[in-house]
């Protein structure tokens, strides 16, 4: 009987796998990250208070299908190789503390909130299977590195001649 049991696992784990891997899933999973990323912008000060009660709903809705990807993906992935890439990693510490907003564990309220703000990153997820935003993205970290060392060659070009300028 254990024998079949450990079977019967096995074979739910890999219907797990395979759901979990279809671009269906992963689509659905992209959809929800860009109306969810809409929706923590719609955030506004002195925004009435139906507008927040939606918003809070929207949130919770949202925090209940990422909680159902993280173990959805962990029974069907397993831990090691579910936890082995990146983005799962932040969803996983994104996950826990949107989980612990709701469940009220935390103390530092404060920090919790600011992790909240992490959300918005989620957006970077849409990269993943997605080559041609992956190049602007990309390039665009390659001109902010080539902008980093213009800015220091510059910091140093001043240093020299505020040194000249005071020798004078």
């Amino acid at each position: 009987e254990r024998l079949y049991t450990n079977r019967h696992c096995m074979s739910c784990k890999g219907v797990f796998k395979t759901l979990v891997s279809d671009w269906k899933f992963e689509t659905f999973i992209q959809i929800v990250i860009a109306i969810n990323s809409l929706t923590l912008g719609a955030e506004f000060y002195g925004m009435p208070d139906w507008w927040t009660n939606v918003l809070n709903w929207t949130n919770l809705i949202f925090t209940v299908i990422f909680t159902a990807e993280l173990l959805l993906k962990i029974v069907g992935l397993g831990f090691m190789e579910y936890i082995g890439d990146g983005f799962n990693q932040f969803d996983f510490i994104v996950v826990i503390f949107s989980l612990m907003e709701y469940l009220d564990i935390s103390d530092a309220g404060s920090t919790v909130s600011v992790i909240r703000t992490f959300r918005i990153l989620r957006v970077l997820k849409l990269m993943k299977n997605n080559k041609g935003l992956q190049n602007i993205v990309l390039t665009m970290l390659k001109a902010f590195g080539d902008a980093n060392n213009l800015g220091l060659l510059i910091i140093l070009f001043i240093s020299i001649n505020a040194l000249i300028g005071k020798q004078l």
